[in-house]
């Protein structure tokens, strides 16, 4: 995006000031401040009208080096405009801005990507982009690469919900969609018990359980290339995939995740939606077990719902297929292998230290 648009998505190239600054005109400085002083109700000077732009080198009006609150916002959180911030969309701030000058959030759109199904050919390079993405960051290497692989010969795999990111000629990132399914809380089990912790990976760890008529899915892993990280591409991804999902008519999509990102993409913790997550009590609200409805009400239909046992009455085990490295502990060591080595390192910030 050029360096003329505002961290708000004004554009400065545009802006009366820069162009009195630039040309050193003072009958303009004297037009755009007493237009100013109209529009905000205080006396700006005419000599305070100089500036090149919000985000470029060089002299600033006062309001815009110190006073606007949305470009302090952005140098604190260091990103290069607020396209990339993930609270833009609820940014009270950048609403009023966008607003009155509806350019303003279309500037801030990246369009230099594009989105498309994967193709076969996508294949290595999408699971190389997967272990760049997630190497360390959940456990010292990752397993991840090796989920995508295995999944794309599961049954539960959904083909039609795999996708591909690119910048120009880059493959800048992938996601991924399998199918998943709700049962019914068993009776046998009462508030505060658990599943059987011994056999988390395992789809009939809890048991006896009654199937239901759902068309439901879980996705990931979701990877981004570290270089595009924290710039939005991966909630702009998200965002596509779920409405080509929601275009299958999948009613709901359940997953394990981080509340403060996928909230932005719509998720809200799986338990206020009335659903258990197999392995935690069950009066439990897990942070990271979250679920959002693509098809409105769905969640609380009769058809799906059955005999309802106080709020939560669904259960959600996650598909064996996440547990790939686990219960074949010498494929992945040989798929592993085929890849450039990397150094392996124990992080405090890690879930699975080993």
């Amino acid at each position: 995006m050029t360096p003329l648009i505002a961290y708000c998505g004004l554009d400065c190239a545009r802006c009366d000031a820069r162009t009195a600054t630039i040309h050193n005109d003072d009958a303009l400085r004297q037009q755009v401040a007493r237009q100013w002083s109209e529009w905000n109700h205080v006396d700006i000077p005419a000599a305070s009208i100089n500036c090149l732009g919000c985000r470029t080198e060089g002299v600033k009006c006062p309001y815009c080096d110190s006073m606007c609150p949305i470009r302090q916002c952005a140098l604190q959180k260091g990103v290069s405009h607020c396209g990339e911030c993930l609270d833009s969309t609820g940014c009270n701030l950048l609403q009023q801005v966008h607003r009155n000058a509806l350019e303003a959030q279309a500037n801030l759109q990246d369009t230099d990507f594009t989105i498309r199904p994967e193709r076969p050919e996508d294949y290595h390079a999408a699971e190389y982009l997967t272990r760049e993405a997630f190497w360390n960051v959940y456990r010292p290497g990752c397993q991840e690469h090796f989920v995508l692989h295995c999944f794309r010969s599961r049954p539960e795999y959904i083909p039609e919900l795999a996708f591909v990111m690119e910048k120009g000629d880059e493959l800048i990132g992938h996601i991924m969609f399998v199918r998943a399914t709700l049962t019914e809380v068993p009776t046998t089990l009462s508030n505060g018990e658990r599943g059987n912790d011994e056999c988390l990976h395992d789809s009939t760890s809890v048991s006896p359980h009654v199937s239901l008529p759902n068309t439901i899915a879980t996705f990931g892993p979701i990877s981004i290339a570290p270089a595009y990280q924290r710039k939005g591409y991966g909630l702009r991804l998200l965002q596509y995939a779920l409405e080509r999902a929601r275009e299958m008519d999948i009613g709901a999509v359940c997953m394990e995740g981080n509340i403060d990102f996928y909230k932005h993409a719509g998720f809200t913790l799986a338990s206020r939606l009335g659903i258990h997550y197999h392995n935690e009590p069950l009066d439990a609200e897990v942070p990271y077990f979250l679920a959002q409805e693509l098809i409105p009400g769905y969640l609380s239909s009769p058809t799906l719902r059955g005999k309802r046992r106080g709020s939560l009455s669904l259960l959600y085990t996650p598909p064996q297929g996440y547990f790939a490295a686990i219960d074949q502990p010498e494929a992945f060591a040989a798929y592993e292998a085929t890849f450039p080595p990397k150094e392996k390192k124990v992080l405090p910030t890690q879930l699975f230290p080993e």
